[in-house]
């Protein structure tokens, strides 16, 4: 009966020892981060929360690369969509779909007067900002597929293009084929592999599938759509900054010596020049590696003024030193915190 009882604590600790391991995340409840399993990539911060909360698999598809540095912003590509952080705008302004659409050089002139609808037609809508118009099955794709938000505005006509009608639009190019039986027959052209493959050899370092940077692992078809709280929208005028304030930012890594290899998390704080927590200020992190660098774009500050995140250290070198530097913008305000770990 001892031997049993002895065997029977053994595999309790054991059964402990796994659900406490730090290679196996646990699922949050509202994760901060995603790893999508179909392609290798994370999705971080305000990228994730885009993504979960504009149908980011219908719209955009799967993520091709982690975020990088293109033209001084942190950047990621989607099948159908380059994701964009504009840290320095006021919500909901921070992430931007790129205007991949206008990278085909495609434009039309302006229609000729006589050729606009009527704005009380149900079957087209006129833009006079482009002077130009959408109409019949594209234009109802338009209004239950994201608009203004997700397309951008036309930049062309209804037009035929290798066996099928297309119409450009400042961040995608909309495929339409009558014959097709699909209910889907308008569909999404994969504008940013296309974009991607353009500017960028196969073997960019951000293509390769990456590391789960200790994020909850989900395929691209069960990735929630309510995964994450998006930031609430402004109500009626903006919050208005008391003059003379000032951003303080503190960075904290939790393991300041680490192994070759595993994870690190990094809790940041952002308060006002008098030490009250400061909410809604736009984050971004740069880590600095011995072998490169990484950005990621985090999520806002909270009520109490914090954010997180976490990432996988990679493969350092004996007495390497990573520095963790992060960003946080509200308008005119910047701050820069600081925190290091070494192996």
């Amino acid at each position: 009966m001892r031997l049993a009882s002895v065997v029977m604590l053994a595999v309790a600790l054991a059964l402990l020892a796994l659900a406490i391991e730090p290679g196996a995340p646990a699922r949050a409840e509202s994760p901060t981060c995603a790893f999508i399993s179909d392609t290798g990539h994370n999705l971080q911060g305000a990228f994730l929360v885009f993504y979960a909360t504009h149908n980011g698999q219908f719209n955009f598809g799967e993520p091709l690369t982690e975020p990088f540095i293109e033209n001084g912003l942190i950047v990621q590509y989607f099948e159908r969509a380059r994701f964009e952080l504009h840290a320095d705008n006021p919500e909901p302004y921070r992430v931007q779909l790129g205007l991949l659409g206008t990278q085909f050089g495609i434009s039309d002139p302006p229609v000729k007067t006589i050729a606009i609808p009527p704005p009380n037609d149900p079957n087209f809508l006129y833009f006079p900002d482009t002077g130009l118009w959408i109409g019949l099955t594209v234009k109802q794709y338009f209004e239950t597929h994201g608009g203004l938000d997700v397309l951008g505005y036309p930049l062309s006509l209804l037009r035929f293009e290798n066996g099928n009608f297309v119409q450009y639009f400042q961040r995608a190019r909309l495929e339409w084929d009558p014959a097709d039986a699909n209910p889907n027959h308008v569909r999404l052209s994969p504008v940013g592999k296309m974009i991607l493959d353009r500017l960028y050899p196969p073997n960019l370092t951000y293509r390769n599938r990456a590391a789960n940077d200790w994020c909850p692992v989900y395929t691209l078809a069960g990735l929630p759509r309510g995964i994450v709280q998006p930031t609430p929208p402004p109500q009626g005028a903006p919050t208005l900054v008391p003059p003379n304030t000032s951003l303080n930012l503190q960075v904290h890594v939790k393991f300041r010596q680490t192994g070759p290899t595993g994870p690190q998390y990094v809790d940041v704080q952002v308060s006002d020049q008098n030490g009250r927590p400061f909410a809604g200020a736009s984050l971004f992190a740069t880590v600095h590696f011995s072998s490169g660098d990484r950005v990621y774009p985090l999520m806002p500050s909270d009520a109490q003024g914090k954010s997180s995140f976490s990432f996988d250290i990679g493969n350092q070198p004996v007495g390497s030193t990573t520095i963790v530097e992060v960003t946080a913008f509200d308008g005119s305000l910047s701050a820069t915190g600081r925190d290091s770990f070494s192996r």
